[in-house]
């Protein structure tokens, strides 16, 4: 008896040491045997996070306008233009450089919105009268700025009224969020703050600091600015362009941002041992699914996968509603 248990006893000293040593020596990985972190990406393709430019025409030129979709083009890179009409009314041909761009609602007159009385009637009378003219001029807004980022109950109800997909107008979160049948694309940063030429080298710390935050949390950053400010500092514009594109990054404009969100909502998630099921519960396709794998493991089934550091992001084929994908690890 007693042999029997110094032999089970030598035995179980041995499994130790194997393991140990096997650790020790690379054989195994904490990896191989936790279960990796699998959640569906926050966007869309395998990109790991968003970037949201966005600019408030207000009474900007059309060179100054032109001058800014130049460096946003040659960056490769797409945008968001908020245009307070009455601002253009009469010379709407300074909004020519923005056809090929996403032009949103941001009422008709910036100073009727300032007192703050933001009485139902009043806001259905700025924002219809803003969008009729926009859609006379032939664009096509599905997205509101609030003048002064002003909302309240009442605005959220007639955009939702008026067909309308988004606001951008509230000031914090790094991730969009659903008010009523509205998505809500917050802002990030002001960057007029940091366009000081006398103290350029370290205001701008800040916000690179915070659009590093939010790739990190696989989150959107918003560059909010205007456009007669950013036009007098087109090389800043190009080097935050630059820096973010070094990243894995998509530039989307606001519609594309909701658009996302609303498809992704109807997105669900299952996993079984080795096996991912991702079902689309939404009314509508979706297009680039994607499954987000931590650490990253080779994954059968999906479109393509792409990796980042030691994360896999594995783009899906099209869902139809209804429809459900297996993946395997």
């Amino acid at each position: 008896m007693t042999k029997v248990r110094e032999s089970k006893v030598s035995g179980l000293c041995l499994l130790s040491l194997f393991l140990v040593l096997s650790l020790t020596s690379g054989c195994f990985s904490p990896s191989d045997i936790s279960p990796p972190e699998i959640t569906l990406a926050n966007w869309p393709d395998g990109y790991r996070s968003a970037v949201y430019m966005v600019f408030e025409t207000e009474q900007a030129d059309a060179s100054q306008i032109r001058d800014v979709v130049d460096v946003i083009r040659e960056n490769g890179a797409n945008a968001t233009f908020f245009v307070v009409a009455g601002y253009y009314d009469g010379h709407a041909g300074d909004l020519e450089p923005l056809r090929d761009f996403e032009v949103g609602n941001m009422g008709f007159y910036q100073a009727d919105w300032k007192d703050g009385d933001l009485r139902e009637e009043f806001q259905m009378e700025e924002i219809e009268k803003a969008d009729r003219w926009l859609r006379d001029e032939g664009f096509n807004p599905t997205g509101f700025r609030a003048p002064y980022l002003e909302t309240n109950e009442a605005t959220y109800m007639i955009l939702e009224e008026l067909g309308y997909k988004y606001d951008s107008s509230q000031s914090f979160g790094f991730l969009p969020y659903r008010i009523g049948g509205i998505i809500e694309v917050p802002v990030s940063l002001n960057f007029d703050l940091y366009w000081d030429e006398r103290s350029l080298e370290y205001s701008t710390i800040p916000a690179y600091i915070l659009f590093q935050q939010s790739y990190e949390k696989d989150a959107m950053f918003t560059f909010y600015g205007h456009m007669e400010k950013t036009s007098k500092h087109l090389q800043n514009l190009s080097r935050f362009l630059n820096f973010a594109k070094s990243r894995r990054v998509w530039f989307a404009t606001g519609t594309e941002v909701a658009d996302w969100w609303t498809v992704r909502e109807g997105l669900e998630l299952e996993v079984d041992g080795n096996k991912i099921r991702v079902k689309n519960n939404g009314k509508r396709p979706v297009n680039g699914a994607t499954v987000k794998i931590k650490p990253k493991k080779s994954v059968l089934g999906a479109a393509r996968i792409v990796v980042d550091d030691d994360t896999a992001y594995a783009v899906l084929p099209r869902l139809e509603p209804g429809e459900e994908i297996d993946l395997y690890l």
